[in-house]
């Protein structure tokens, strides 16, 4: 799957459609007839596919030359030093030259190569800078006298030398062509050294150069020895420049597609959404994915990226953010430091702004900042992966609510964020494969086993809430199947892991309920929550209480005309006579207040059987700890970002069963002992808004107690507590009289 950045070599591997220029480049080459040296450029930009085209047109004149024509490729960054790229340069061609089969004459000139860069042995040790007469006297200049006799010498023996090349290429009719490819990746002394090279060093008649760099990159190089008159320096060896025409766009958006859908079509991908693709692929990836060589490191980073998550993320938004990773970092970065603004909808924690136009010119000022290239396409990528960032821009975003994200697997999912980032599985508890054969397929008995294993390895509650996130894509005809695995598991979820608003075992059966409702026949409802209510095990006594809070609220919105009904009224009558036998069959081993839905569960049974329930309060309200713990389940919560911020007070709860007086006396005989001390912390918390609650509820106050007011009761109502006992201690440990 992987590709390689290696370039073309022939023409039918073209993709480009460089091989007509190619073609024009080999004929340019083989018409060429002068018996001077010359020198031919390729320019184009790093990473244009110069060698491609280069190779091409070395093919095609091998191919269609009707003159004998020898081949010279010499390719200076494979060397290091100055030293070893003159030495390697006449080596080549030398031994190129030598090797000529069925022509002396070549042979000989390859010899009188050989001869001549033995000669040149101290050009090495100093840069290239003038014409080649200048290389050699400068050196003679720079040494003592007895180096200065050997570098005149030197002069002298390669002077002779060059000429006798010269005579022996001119009575030839060979054209030797040199392709020197890369000169823009070698430093710049060396840059100046080839086109030295090129100019004197080695312009030897019937000699043609084809020299491959990077226009700017050589003339740069060539400004610090040519008083910033590099480029001109260019024009004066270079005699026929042809410049690289730029890749058509489209072109490369084609060989994208094509890549891309082998990367797409790999097993166990998910179906691409066409209209968010064209989004991403127009928004996110085209502007910064350019040239034939992005496009390769793009899909060889993407590739990886992909087979490694793929079954758990969408494949647009894993191109569009891995498309930013390679070519704009710095938004990849701000994208990952800033998710709780971006993922899941913004909810705080980043730019906190009153309308829309100035949330914009902020993100305007932020992008100029983090990506000044292009801050506009900042802008596009984000609002393409993230939705709710889009309209919070004025951009025209789908809304989507966040079980919707999370369905197609989204970047901008909170649940599925990270995996973009961390490119691992290890922390998926339901792989989507797992989730979708329990929706889709399992049946009822595989399904019960399956629900038996989850919660063995304690992977139950995070199932349900993958089932909640999906049931729009349940079918109907999957509900009965899907119910019965879910709601006759026996044993209810360790409800340590309260939600916003709902402990676990509420929002497991409003999966239930949610299901409930996609089962168009009303009978078919009523006998499913008939049964869940008769043969469930008692230990998931929390869960037949949330379903049947779930009945009762949407009994109550339907006899106001609010949304769809679920049972009619004959019907409710004989699930509230089923519960209530269910919650004194609960009471007769296990003390109500112990339930999870203790609240829920009073309020229910008071509301069934008023009567039958204040007999059972009457009964253990006789212990001031038990009676405060009853008044806490007068006191309802209320949430921000899953923390409790205030309190209220259901006055009816408690009246019928004591007056505030009584409350209120009971509090204060239960505080002061140390069994009040040993309750959980969520109980002392709601007796503290109760005792605050009835009083200002009395007073015509606030009807609200705010945290902070009840944390300090509860510090004014220990440290009192705390006194007592310490002079209780210090009265026990007087001495007796």
């Amino acid at each position: 799957m992987f590709s390689t950045d290696k370039p073309i070599t022939n023409a039918e591997d073209d993709k480009l459609g460089r091989s007509g220029f190619a073609e024009r480049l080999a004929k340019a080459i083989i018409n060429f007839d002068t018996a001077d040296s010359y020198a031919i450029a390729l320019q184009g930009s790093w990473g244009c596919g110069k060698t491609s085209v280069l190779n091409m047109a070395i093919q095609k004149i091998e191919e269609t030359t009707d003159k004998k024509t020898v081949i010279i490729k010499f390719n200076p960054w494979n060397f290091t030093t100055t030293g070893q790229l003159i030495d390697q340069f006449f080596a080549t061609m030398s031994s190129k030259l030598k090797l000529s089969e069925g022509d002396e004459r070549l042979q000989k000139v390859g010899g009188l190569i050989e001869k001549y860069s033995s000669v040149l042995e101290y050009t090495q040790y100093i840069p290239v800078v003038g014409p080649y007469l200048d290389v050699v006297k400068n050196l003679a200049k720079a040494a003592g006298k007895e180096i200065k006799e050997t570098a005149d010498k030197k002069l002298h023996d390669a002077t002779i030398q060059k000429a006798k090349i010269e005579e022996a290429l001119k009575e030839i009719d060979f054209q030797i062509l040199v392709v020197i490819d890369d000169i823009d990746r070698l430093p710049n002394d060396q840059i100046r050294l080839i086109f030295q090279l090129v100019n004197s060093v080695a312009g030897f008649p019937h000699m043609v150069y084809l020299l491959s760099y990077d226009k700017d990159i050589v003339a740069r190089a060539l400004d610090d020895v040519q008083g910033y008159r590099g480029a001109e320096y260019l024009e004066k060896i270079i005699q026929v420049p042809f410049d690289l025409p730029p890749i058509d766009k489209y072109r490369v958006r084609s060989i994208l597609k094509d890549e891309l859908e082998k990367i797409r079509n790999i097993p166990n991908s998910v179906e691409v959404d066409s209209a968010h693709w064209e989004q991403i692929s127009g928004y996110c990836i085209a502007p910064i994915v350019t040239s034939l060589r992005d496009v390769k490191r793009f899909c060889n980073v993407l590739s990886f990226s992909y087979a490694a998550v793929k079954p758990e993320v969408d494949f647009s938004d894993m191109a569009g953010i891995t498309a930013i990773k390679v070519f704009a970092p710095t938004i990849y970065e701000w994208i990952y430091a800033n998710r709780m603004s971006l993922a899941g909808g913004y909810r705080g924690g980043g730019i906190a702004l009153s309308g829309v136009k100035d949330y914009r010119a902020e993100m305007k000022r932020i992008a100029e900042r983090i990506y000044p290239d292009d801050p506009e396409y900042m802008l596009d990528a984000l609002a393409c992966l993230f939705p709710s960032f889009g309209n919070r821009i004025t951009y025209e975003s789908d809304f989507q609510t966040p079980a919707e994200l999370h369905q197609a697997l989204r970047i901008a999912s909170e649940s599925k964020f990270d995996l973009y980032f961390s490119l691992s599985l290890e922390n998926v508890k339901i792989p989507k494969i797992e989730l979708d054969n329990g929706l889709l397929r399992m049946n009822t008995c595989d399904l019960r086993e399956y629900v038996a294993k989850l919660k063995e390895h304690g992977d139950l509650y995070e199932y349900i809430i993958e089932v909640g996130r999906n049931l729009s894509r349940i079918p109907a005809d999957r509900v009965p199947v899907l119910i019965d695995g879910l709601a006759f598991e026996h044993g209810y979820i360790d409800g340590d892991k309260p939600l916003v608003g709902a402990n676990e075992a509420f929002f497991r059966t409003r999966c239930i309920f949610e299901l409930l409702m996609k089962i168009e026949n009303e009978q078919e409802r009523y006998r499913i929550i008939e049964t869940i209510l008769c043969y469930t095990d008692i230990a998931s006594f929390d869960e037949i209480t949330a379903l049947m809070v779930s009945v009762e609220r949407n009994y109550k919105n339907t006899c106001e005309n609010m949304g769809a009904r679920l049972v009619d009224e004959n019907e409710i009558d004989v699930l509230r006579t089923m519960y209530l036998q269910r919650i004194r069959e609960f009471t007769e081993t296990t003390f109500l207040l112990n339930s999870l839905m203790a609240r829920e569960a009073t309020m229910l049974w008071r509301k069934i059987d008023c009567t039958d329930y204040k007999k059972y309060i009457d009964r253990i309200c006789q212990d001031d700890i038990c009676a405060v713990r009853v008044l806490a389940t007068s006191v309802g919560e209320w949430r921000s970002n899953g923390e409790v911020v205030k309190f209220e007070l259901s006055e009816d709860s408690y009246t019928e069963i004591m007056n505030r007086e009584m409350a209120i006396d009971i509090i204060r005989r239960a505080r002061a002992e140390g069994a009040f001390w040993d309750l959980q912390q969520d109980d002392i918390i709601r007796i503290a808004a109760f005792s605050l609650l009835v009083n200002k509820k009395n007073a015509g106050d606030e009807k609200m107690a705010e945290i902070d007011e009840v944390n300090k009761r509860i510090a004014e109502w220990k440290a009192e507590y705390e006194g007592k006992c310490t002079i209780t201690t210090r009265l026990e440990s007087r001495p007796r009289m």
